[in-house]
């Protein structure tokens, strides 16, 4: 039996070994031939409580995701199942001081494995 149309194969890289060759890998060029980078995220973890919650939770979050997005992860898994829903803005607190809502992970200086707060406002 033939296909009309048959499917496009893919191209493989090949596989190497060793860290040059995995740092080349993540490397693209441009038509001028000169070597240009792809941006990249970095995905770390963060200890986290909802405040009125026992459960400490182990969040993973981008480097890029401002606070209003990591008080809406944390809350994902505390809101509506031990802790009760409030229609009111969500903050995060990180030794202590209220973060500002789009503050980045990045700018907070908050490191892998820090401990965060989340609380409604």
């Amino acid at each position: 039996m033939t296909l009309a149309h048959p499917r496009p194969t893919r191209q493989e890289a090949p596989l190497t070994s060793g860290a040059a060759d995995r740092h080349d890998r993540r490397q693209a060029t441009n038509h001028n031939k000169q070597p240009r980078w792809e941006a990249s995220v970095a995905l770390f973890p963060l200890q986290a409580n909802f405040r009125g919650d026992f459960v400490v939770l182990l969040i993973p979050v981008d480097d890029g995701d401002d606070m209003s997005i990591v008080a809406d992860k944390v809350a994902q898994h505390a809101v509506g199942l031990r802790v009760a829903e409030k229609n009111s803005p969500k903050c995060v607190y990180y030794n202590g001081r209220e973060l500002p809502s789009s503050m980045t992970i990045a700018q907070s200086g908050i490191q892998p494995m820090d401990w965060i707060e989340v609380a409604y406002v």
